[in-house]
């Protein structure tokens, strides 16, 4: 007996594929069996929350040049403005 399988049947076995899968027609697309589902850890929904937020690139762009030039840098108040913002990240993501 010839063990070379057929060609265009790659298990050797004619409507059968190697995945295990039941291969669909043509211009079909197979659905998913019923009651499967997706649980998201509490890490991705808060990277998917934190790629949502709005962006103000022009305040982030003006503290980036006050922190290069030095006259950001005042005592205590560079840890108030980050205290700040991150206070209003943590209310943003609630």
């Amino acid at each position: 007996m010839n063990s070379i399988p057929p060609i265009g049947h790659p298990s050797g076995v004619p409507g059968v594929v190697p995945n295990g899968r039941t291969p669909t027609a043509p211009g079909r697309t197979a659905s998913p069996p019923a009651g499967d589902s997706a649980v998201l850890s509490p890490q991705a929904q808060f990277l998917s929350k934190l790629a949502n937020l709005n962006v103000r690139q022009d305040l982030i762009d003006r503290v980036k040049a006050e922190i290069a030039s030095g006259d950001y840098e005042k005592p205590g108040e560079l840890a108030a403005k980050v205290d700040a913002l991150l206070s209003e990240l943590h209310e943003d993501l609630q």
